[in-house]
């Protein structure tokens, strides 16, 4: 006997569903659980496009934190295959029960066995029906199909004797609101990318070789005054970039432009009930800074760990781990936050702006001195703040970090525009229900 299935909001819903529900099987073409298969991951562009579990969030697909799989892998597992109006649910683990439709335009996608593909009998009702199981209405109900308590799952049994409304007078509406939201989303990157552009156009980083040598020769002398030994560090094209910087006669150490000491975050004690958002290195992605699945602490734990404490402009550095160490975003949203441990906290003086440097430390420019930089190894890497002090930081005049500025604050309008949209399109599904 499972309480929570019998709660008076689901005996509602159901009571509703009576009256004038359709079955989910009857919607759908399909409900197809994808294969599981070993993944070779290739580099971005040398093959199919990957969508992890991770991907699907509650209303949309994250297009940008994706994986590249090669084109055999691809055709031998064409269930897995996904298109414009599919729903995808995440079926295990903390996320079950996360839902998003596919996105126009979606070509030589592949999703992951961890999650459900619903083919829908036409798109639209698939986007009405995506937008349903994201709002709290319909993500509850989704839960109810969730099963097993050390390994949380749902299953395609348990989805197919779900009941939903009839969306038929409303999903034109919806897919209208939720291809909307997606332009949006795609237009913020489009933004980011421009003024990432712009940057390396400025430097004139594009006629540089910046490729991996694999031999080259150094003094000892050299590398006694560096105090490494770890070839890496010597890499010519590190040198190459360094002296182009410095070329340009803008070029400024990062800790001389510093209004106080680099610190760093502390490991949350985690509260549901709190009222502050936790911002890890997950949530510091390529072009922006995820705040809407985090998890939170109290405004107590906040007090008392005040250099964790984030506000308004300031720049976070991820300062851990192989996969996202070096990645860089300015908060651009005045939230009450903190940050963990994995991210370093910077704020520059005037006349470097946060936002342009930002930017800067996500580039290539920035990317190429964490690479560099970093120390440790078996996956225990990490940049000491006294590393981070010592980058070289391209200062222009401030009237092009202002144009950048710009971009970046265009492409933070754009997500937030889209964010809107989303959650008009839930609370129009939800009001249809409830007879608003």
């Amino acid at each position: 006997m499972d309480a929570e299935f019998f709660q008076p909001k689901f005996i509602r819903f159901d009571a509703l569903m009576r009256e004038g529900g359709q079955s989910l099987v009857d919607l759908f073409i399909d409900i197809i659980q994808p294969a599981e298969f070993i993944r070779k991951y290739v580099l971005q562009g040398e093959g199919a496009i990957f969508w992890r579990a991770q991907n699907i969030k509650r209303g949309y697909v994250d297009t940008e934190n994706v994986e590249w799989i090669d084109w055999a892998t691809f055709r031998r597992v064409p269930q897995s295959h996904v298109k414009e109006g599919d729903v995808l649910i995440t079926r295990t683990g903390a996320n079950a029960g996360d839902c998003a439709v596919t996105p126009p335009g979606t070509q030589n996608v592949a999703v992951s066995s961890h999650t459900l593909r619903l083919v829908p009998k036409d798109i639209e009702l698939g986007f009405a029906v995506g937008a349903f199981f994201a709002s709290d209405y319909g993500h509850e109900v989704l839960l109810r199909a969730v099963s097993g308590s050390s390994r949380p799952q749902i299953t395609k049994d348990a989805l197919e004797t779900t009941m939903l409304p009839d969306f038929s007078s409303i999903k034109s509406e919806v897919a209208r609101l939720i291809r909307a939201h997606y332009r949006k989303r795609e237009q913020a990157i489009a933004l980011y990318k421009q003024a990432e552009s712009l940057l390396l156009a400025e430097l004139g980083l594009d006629d540089l070789d910046l490729s991996h040598q694999l031999t080259y020769t150094l003094n000892f002398s050299q590398v006694w005054a560096a105090g490494r030994l770890d070839a890496e560090y010597f890499q010519p094209k590190y040198y190459t970039l360094l002296d182009r910087l410095w070329e340009t006669g803008q070029a400024v150490r990062l800790g001389d432009w510093l209004r106080e000491p680099i610190s760093r975050g502390v490991q949350p004690e985690y509260n549901e009930d709190g009222t502050i958002i936790v911002i890890n290195s997950q949530h510091v992605g390529k072009t922006c800074i995820e705040l809407e699945d985090n998890r939170r602490t109290t405004r107590e734990f906040a007090e008392q760990n005040e250099r964790a404490v984030v506000r308004p402009h300031d720049v976070l550095l991820n300062s851990t781990g192989y996969i996202t160490i070096g990645r860089c975003q300015t908060l651009l949203d005045d939230v009450p936050a903190i940050v963990d441990g994995h991210i370093s906290i910077i704020r520059p003086k005037p006349g470097l702006d946060p936002v342009y440097l930002g930017l800067f430390l996500n580039s290539p420019a920035g990317q190429m001195q964490t690479e560099r930089s970093w120390t440790g190894s078996s996956g225990q890497i990490e940049l000491r703040k006294e590393l981070i002090e010592n980058y070289t930081v391209w200062k222009p005049d401030e009237a092009l970090q202002q144009r950048i500025r710009n971009l970046i604050e265009d492409a933070h309008k754009a997500r937030l525009e889209a964010k809107r949209l989303l959650e008009e399109a839930k609370q129009r599904v939800e009001a249809m229900i409830l007879g608003e």
